[in-house]
């Protein structure tokens, strides 16, 4: 993954009022149903990761964008390899 397009999300978060942290997950982790009662935005760093609302099931890969907003009902989870992800949190 690019440092350079790492470093422009982080500041991009940034700028937008979010705090942010990195996380990962194993191979094959699941998050059953739930909700934030934040906004998420995220960047995927390394491996894969999905998520599953009422509108469908969308994997993202890295370098990629998602985002969540407060109240939405969906489940996560990672791929085969596990995923590496930048994530803010917006209250």
């Amino acid at each position: 993954m690019d440092q350079a397009k790492i470093d422009a999300f982080k500041t991009e978060l940034d700028e937008q009022g979010f705090t942010h942290a990195t996380r990962s997950w194993e191979p094959g982790y699941q998050m059953d149903e739930h909700s934030h009662d934040f906004n998420v935005r995220g960047m995927i760093l390394s491996g894969r990761f999905t998520i599953t609302t009422d509108q469908g099931s969308r994997t993202y890969e890295e370098g990629q964008i998602f985002s969540m907003t407060t109240g939405c009902p969906h489940s996560e989870e990672a791929g085969p390899d596990g995923v590496s992800f930048l994530v803010g949190r917006k209250d």
